[in-house]
């Protein structure tokens, strides 16, 4: 028996093998209205997986995600699920979901009256794309929220938490559109971390803060509130139990007053675009520590006192160091002088005396080569 023969093709198979790609597909169910969702959400529990949306689908109570041992996708496939009554369409608690629609066109999850999604304790909630009709909340111990693209709509926040429910949270910003007609686009009065990287962010003010830390690297922040006015805007409240009304038109407002929260905000804008009605950045308690602005471009002045130290702000509104730009900027070119000019020869900037010798040179060079030559 020639072994060779043998070995060589079960060699060439198993190398195929290793090149092969994994055509395994993960598990996938379909959902066509709010029982086929809500069994596929309980099949998925332990194996994970995507979940298709192939109807518009109209839910009679809140869809709840909770306790997933994998996680899950949430495809909406170009379709709409509503809701009408409640706080919100769905709930995630102790689990990892993913929204996103496949299309890339009309998937919405859609509640005026209320909340879209709720990322509830222990929740990691991302938005990949689609469409979001009311607000995102956090809601809980250690709730995340990703927000990578989409759209979300609403005449409340677009994003918000809360003070007494809510600690420890992470938001994270990176792209999308997230738009309010009717007060900040952001709310963040709990404890934890917001961080915007990208994005475009809408409202009649931008972020209001009321505790944790808020990080602006990237992005666009546009408030576009009447300057002029104040907004209740939350639920903190004054020592006399009115509530606190915060300005409008502002890209960020910190409340770091001693009767709204125990704890504090911080904010720190690295960089972005900010166009706002009325003053890009307000404080109220520990001013000179609740802001630093260390980068980005404002349509209107940015007060002194939370500017980075030695940082300015420039004719078309960045934020930079003066010194830095006074060491990179190119000195004016120097016009020649008449005598430079008469020196140069105007076609190779040659001086025109070195010009002539070289010619002269050249020139007798090949009159001496050119008789040598003859007389061979």
């Amino acid at each position: 028996m020639n072994l060779k023969k043998i070995i060589m093709p079960l060699i060439a198979f198993v190398c195929g093998l290793a090149i092969i790609p994994n055509v395994y597909a993960e598990d996938e169910k379909v959902a066509t209205n709010e029982s086929t969702l809500n069994t596929a959400i309980s099949e998925l529990k332990s194996t994970g997986g995507t979940i298709k949306i192939n109807d518009e689908i109209t839910a009679e109570e809140i869809i709840l995600i909770k306790d997933m041992e994998k996680p899950i996708i949430i495809d909406l496939n170009g379709h709409k699920i509503d809701r009408t009554e409640g706080n919100c369409v769905f709930n995630i608690e102790n689990s990892t979901v993913t929204f996103k629609d496949s299309t890339k066109t009309d998937g919405t999850v859609e509640h005026k009256t209320g909340s879209s999604i709720y990322a509830s304790t222990n929740s990691v909630v991302t938005i990949e794309n689609g469409n979001y009709v009311g607000g995102l909340v956090v809601w809980g111990d250690k709730a995340k929220l990703n927000i990578q693209g989409g759209t979300v709509t609403t005449d409340g926040f677009a994003v918000s938490g809360n003070g007494a429910e809510t600690t420890d949270s992470t938001i994270n910003i990176s792209g999308g559109t997230l738009t309010s007609t009717g007060t900040a686009a952001i709310y963040h009065p709990q404890t934890g971390n917001l961080t915007i990287t990208g994005g475009s962010i809408t409202g009649l003010v931008g972020i209001v803060a009321r505790q944790g830390n808020v990080k602006i690297d990237g992005g666009q922040i546009k408030a576009t509130g009447d300057a002029s006015r104040t907004d209740r805007i939350g639920d903190a409240k004054n020592a006399d139990g009115s509530y606190v009304q915060l300005p409008l038109g502002g890209a960020i407002v910190v409340d770091n007053t001693e009767s709204a929260y125990e704890g504090t905000a911080h904010v720190d804008v690295i960089k972005g675009n900010f166009e706002t009605t009325g003053t890009p950045i307000t404080s109220f308690g520990n001013t000179a520590t609740d802001v630093k602005v260390l980068g980005g471009n404002f349509n209107q002045d940015v007060k002194t006192m939370f500017l980075g130290e030695g940082l300015t702000q420039d004719e078309d509104g960045n934020v930079v160091d003066p010194d830095t730009i006074a060491s990179t900027q190119t000195p004016e070119k120097q016009e020649p002088t008449k005598t430079d000019k008469a020196d140069k020869n105007p076609a190779t900037g040659d001086n025109i005396l070195t010009f002539v010798l070289l010619s002269f040179v050249a020139l007798s060079g090949a009159l001496i080569t050119a008789k040598v030559v003859k007389k061979a």
